[in-house]
């Protein structure tokens, strides 16, 4: 408690490129201690833009990435994203790439902790399957295709905890964002 440093606080979208007014990004990403180690950390905000990830907050995710991987520090992501700004196109979907790039290369090198509490779409639902350990909250959902199309394809339920923990993808569900 006491020892987490923003990073990014004033970052913002590009509001002339796409007609909006410059919100605040939908991730706070910073660094901290915890039990007196060096962690960094993102958390996807929901309550902004539902958590949707754009150019400038890829951006912010690659950097404090980055910086774990400079700082050999432990890294926890906090994902609850209704996946990307489609007004964005392909500089959301370049970032995407580059997230799971630099994520795919911190396997083996810094320890990950994926946490799932909320809504986990789009192409950052690879990040838990990156993690060296995931937990997600029971009523939290993992996906790519919405589970609504894998279940009418397929016949198979997918998308919640249950079923992420029976694939492999979720290490432990918590019932609270305090027991996660």
């Amino acid at each position: 408690e006491g020892s987490f440093v923003e990073v990014g606080a004033f970052v913002r979208q590009r509001p002339t490129e796409y007609g909006c007014a410059a919100e605040p990004e939908a991730v706070v990403t910073g660094y901290g201690a915890v039990d007196g180690v060096l962690v960094f950390a993102f958390a996807q905000d929901p309550a902004v833009s539902k958590g949707a990830l754009s150019e400038m907050h890829a951006q912010k995710i690659k950097n404090i990435v980055s910086m774990a991987i400079k700082a050999d520090a432990p890294l926890v992501s906090f994902l609850d994203s209704c996946g990307m700004r489609l007004g964005e196109g392909i500089d959301a979907l370049a970032g995407y790439g580059e997230i799971l790039s630099l994520c795919s290369e911190i396997q083996g090198v810094i320890p990950h902790v994926c946490v799932v509490s909320g809504v986990c779409a789009g192409a950052l639902s690879f990040l838990p399957a990156f993690a060296d350990y995931t937990v997600m909250l029971k009523n939290a959902e993992l996906f790519l295709s919405a589970p609504s199309v894998v279940q009418a394809r397929f016949g198979a339920k997918t998308g919640d905890a249950a079923s992420a923990y029976e694939a492999g993808l979720a290490s432990v569900i918590c019932d609270t964002d305090a027991q996660a």
